[in-house]
């Protein structure tokens, strides 16, 4: 089940949700990670990070939901993705608690 609360769990038979629209939308917010080395801000657009979590439909090839994006500038993705700075548990609280601030950001109780 997710740890968002009001967002729809992935399951086995849920097929993610493809939305240029929602990935566009990050472009709009600053960094939701704000890890270490974060470089938010005019000079540095935040690009579309996805979770990399089993609970929001992350598998072995398979990309999570564009519903489970958030705003992150590159060095905060990058440090998610490929960095070696976090322990496991840190990179998914890292990531629930973005996705939690995009959420809030944007007043949506859900995914669109």
């Amino acid at each position: 089940m997710s740890a968002v609360p009001n967002m729809r769990p992935i399951t086995q038979k849920s097929r993610p949700v493809r939305s240029r629209k929602l990935l566009d939308e990050c472009h709009d917010y600053p960094c939701a990670l704000m890890l270490a080395g974060c470089r938010s801000g005019p000079d540095y657009p935040s690009v579309a990070a996805h979770s990399n979590l089993p609970e929001h439909g992350k598998g072995a090839m398979l990309k999570a939901s564009d519903e489970y994006a958030f705003p992150a500038c590159v060095p905060c993705h990058y440090e998610l993705d490929q960095g070696r700075r976090m322990t496991r548990d840190e990179r998914a609280t890292a990531t629930r608690r973005a996705i939690e601030k995009y959420e809030r950001w944007r007043g949506v109780k859900g995914p669109t």
